[in-house]
């Protein structure tokens, strides 16, 4: 399957993703976004996109093909975008020659390096994409009082900078505005049954984001963490993090039971779809 085809499929089937484009505009998009591409036989299974926001990178758009599901592909992609944010200085809009001490070298003393990475965040409210991120290195973000909450409560983004808050806001104001002026192509098999029904079925991603905008999580990986590949956790910790995070997932080791049924496994990465549901504003009562 071609990238820019899989993209339109993929995001037309999940309505927790972008608005899909056409399939030669998603194409085109690649050549403009740094992103990382899983293909498998000549043929496009993953995808997972990289952005500047603020003084950190978000990390959106993880989807895996749903007929790869269960095949381990999930932290395969997320290990790709590791090595990218850990070595790419362009996308951390880092100079690509790092500054020399003069006055160090002549003395002989060791160069400190510079840090130079940004913070990495990603949300997701999938328990599975979850899992790898925590296995891969990134923490869920606990909460914090910050001034624009008068310091009363404890808010989920508190430890973003204002910077990087502004820019969340503005890009998630953004998106949501095009999704509610530019109408999405409905389904073959919705009805349609009236103006105004078939008004917000157009928009019914919107209304699906906007319906589990509090079940998201955010998960960030510090500029000073090593690179954690083909890391090996217990299961048994990683479920007790994700339980005290509010989601539940259950999560099995390498050496589970090869005859252990699909559908014991919540996990997208593991096996089982997880496909949102659609809602259909057009059925007739």
């Amino acid at each position: 399957m071609e990238s820019g085809e899989g993209l339109l499929k993929w995001k037309s089937e999940n309505l927790d993703l972008e608005r899909p484009l056409s399939a030669e505009k998603e194409t085109k998009r690649l050549q403009q976004v740094p992103h990382e591409l899983l293909i498998i036989e000549g043929n496009s299974i993953g995808h997972a996109a990289l952005r500047r926001l603020g003084s950190t990178i978000e990390l959106h758009t993880v989807v895996i093909s749903p007929e790869q599901r269960g095949k381990g592909y999930s932290h395969i992609l997320v290990e790709m975008v590791l090595r990218r944010w850990h070595q790419d200085r362009i996308l951390h809009s880092a100079s690509i020659q790092p500054p020399v001490d003069l006055a160090a070298a002549m003395r002989g003393d060791k160069p400190v390096e510079e840090v130079w990475r940004r913070s990495m965040i990603c949300f997701t409210r999938h328990p599975s994409l979850a899992a790898t991120l925590t296995a891969s290195g990134f923490v869920h973000a606990q909460k914090k009082r910050r001034w624009w909450a008068l310091w009363l409560r404890r808010h989920p983004l508190g430890i973003l900078s204002t910077r990087t808050l502004l820019s969340l806001l503005l890009n998630r104001v953004s998106r949501a505005v095009k999704m509610l002026v530019l109408a999405e192509k409905l389904p073959e098999r919705t009805k349609n049954t009236g103006k105004i029904r078939t008004f917000f079925q157009h928009r019914r991603r919107l209304f699906h984001q906007l319906a589990h905008l509090s079940d998201n999580r955010l998960f960030i990986l510090k500029p000073a963490s090593s690179l954690n590949l083909h890391s090996q956790r217990d299961g048994e910790d990683i479920e007790d993090k994700l339980k005290g995070m509010g989601l539940d997932i259950t999560i099995h080791t390498q050496d589970r039971d090869k005859d252990l049924r699909k559908e014991e496994s919540e996990s997208w990465d593991r096996g089982a779809k997880d496909e949102p549901p659609l809602v259909d504003l057009t059925e007739e009562e």
